[in-house]
Parts: structure tokens; sequence; C-alpha cells
């Protein structure tokens, strides 16, 4: 409309691929937009964003505005999400091995006892339990599992390194599982997550 071409010759348009692809490449170069190629440093960028966010739907927006930024056409969001989850796995074994490090053998003793089904439930599903309305006898419940934890010295561990928000997403992995599935016993896999 705005160059006033008839709308019946864009069919005839398409029908030149070469055209449309020489057409493209002006485009490109008039807007200085470099093409997609998966680069180690666009990797990396994946791989440290997903140490700090877990959310596929985030990192696919950080993703995008680092695209944007270095002036990158942006590929199909299937191939966008493909390395995000790749990296975002490999960022999962990173904080998980680096996790397992810092455990000595008397505290992973003490956390496998933890997710140790007695009487139908474990004592981390009676420390992930909610405290009941506030009285005396629910203070005295939370000052029994705070010397749960204390005992597993768990709290001399330092977490520092991980990311606020990163922390928050683990706190509810460990919510959402049983002793069955937790991530005391193995890293979480990435197909489990969203």
């Amino acid at each position: 409309m705005q160059i006033g071409i008839d709308k019946k010759q864009i069919s005839e348009y398409l029908k030149h691929r070469q055209h449309i692809s020489r057409h493209q490449d002006n485009i490109r170069e008039y807007l200085r937009l470099k093409i997609f190629v998966t680069s180690d440093h666009f990797s990396a960028f994946l791989f440290e964003t997903a140490k700090r966010v877990d959310q596929v739907t985030l990192l696919l927006v950080e993703a995008k505005q680092f695209l944007k930024t270095n002036k990158i056409l942006y590929p199909s969001n299937d191939t966008l999400e493909r390395l995000i989850v790749t990296q975002r796995g490999k960022s999962r074994r990173y904080i998980f091995n680096r996790l397992m490090t810092l455990l000595n053998d008397s505290i992973k003793e003490k956390l496998d006892q933890l997710v140790q089904v007695e009487n139908r439930s474990s004592k981390l599903q009676y420390l992930k339990s909610p405290p009941s309305s506030p009285s005396p006898k629910s203070m005295l419940v939370l000052a029994r599992k705070l010397t749960i934890i204390k005992k597993t010295k768990i709290l001399e561990i330092d977490i520092t390194w991980i990311n606020n928000n990163y922390q928050r997403s683990l706190a509810k992995y460990v919510h959402r599982c049983s002793a069955n599935r937790s991530p005391v016993q193995e890293p979480p896999k990435v197909s489990n997550l969203s």
C-alpha cells in the first residue's frame, strides 16, 4: 500500500526466491544486523544466565535481549529453546556438582537420613510441613524442626555464590519433591522441571 503496488503482484514476488533472498540480505545490511550463528559467546551467556534464572520463559527473554543488544537476528523460538535447555542442563549439573563438593560424608549421611521413610513419611516431609496456627505448640514444633536442621550441619555450608533467585527455585523444587524424588539424591533432570 505504501509504495502503490497491486497486492496481486505479491504472489508473483513469492515465486522468485533468489530475489527474496537478495532483498533480505539488503535489508539486513542496511539495518547492520548479523545472521544468528551459535557461538561460544552466546552459549557462555546462556550458561551464566541459567545459573541465575531457571525458568525457560525468562531465559528466552534474556536470550532475545542479548541478541537484540548485539544486533543479531533472532532464530526460531524452537532453536533458542533448544539452546536454552542445553545450557540450563549444564548449569544445573555445575551447581549440583559444586554443592556436592562442599558436602562431607557426615553431612551427606545426615541428609540421606532425612529422606528415609519411617511411618509412611520422612523427616524431610516433616520439615516441609507448614506451621499450624500460632500457638506455643507450633513454636515448639518449629524449634524441633530447627534442631533437626542444625544437626545436619547444612547451615555451615556457604551457598552465597548461588543467586537468590536460583536458591528460591531450588527451595520450590524441594517443596514439590517427595522422599522418592529428592535433589539430595541426584541432580534434577532437565525434562522434569520447567
